[in-house]
């Protein structure tokens, strides 16, 4: 990954270095148009890199869908700043390979109408939340016989819920990637 992107990206993303540049290697990789779908944005780090490799790739688009209204913390549910939503739109002026949706996850998936190649999911870390994500969009990723699309997200180790959710769901057709990132090995 470019040295200017991954300092960008470092400067505004909660996501371990090592995680970016698994996503910026494994989206450059596609074939293009690469459509990518972001669950859970926040300032729009993990999506400028996801840019850069659908640009790199020959093109296509990356969603992202958030509605910058709650956040869980250590200490419970809290509104997010304004401020958070705003630093993403100034974030993304570059790049107009990112587009954004924020009616919130279920919505969003519900109004896409075209296979996703690299779905990540970085929204709400509880075991509910993943859950929901995980039923709305799971369907939408690109089928094995159609070549196939990616299902990663975040946080597999440091929240147990997301962990739980996963495991769960893919039947254990799961791997811990670099920085704390989970990878599914299912096929549909």
């Amino acid at each position: 990954m470019p040295t200017d992107i991954v300092e960008l990206a470092r400067s505004i993303s909660c996501t371990h270095p090592e995680a970016l540049e698994w996503l910026h290697e494994a989206v450059r990789g596609m074939m293009p148009p690469v459509f990518c779908v972001e669950v859970g944005s926040w300032r729009g780090g993990s999506a400028i890199v996801l840019a850069d490799a659908v640009r790199r790739a020959g093109g296509g688009q990356v969603l992202c869908v958030d509605n910058w209204s709650v956040t869980d913390g250590k200490d419970g549910p809290h509104p997010v700043p304004g401020s958070v939503r705003d630093d993403f739109m100034r974030n993304i002026t570059a790049w107009p390979e990112i587009v954004w949706d924020e009616s919130g996850s279920p919505d969003a998936a519900a109004s896409v109408d075209r296979p996703v190649d690299m779905l990540w999911l970085d929204g709400k870390h509880t075991y509910d939340a993943l859950w929901a994500d995980l039923c709305a969009w799971v369907l939408k990723v690109r089928r094995e016989s159609d070549g196939g699309g990616v299902i990663v997200g975040h946080d597999y180790g440091g929240e147990p819920g997301v962990g739980r959710a996963v495991r769960e769901f893919f039947g254990g057709r799961v791997l811990a990637g670099p920085g704390d990132i989970w990878i599914s090995t299912a096929r549909f």
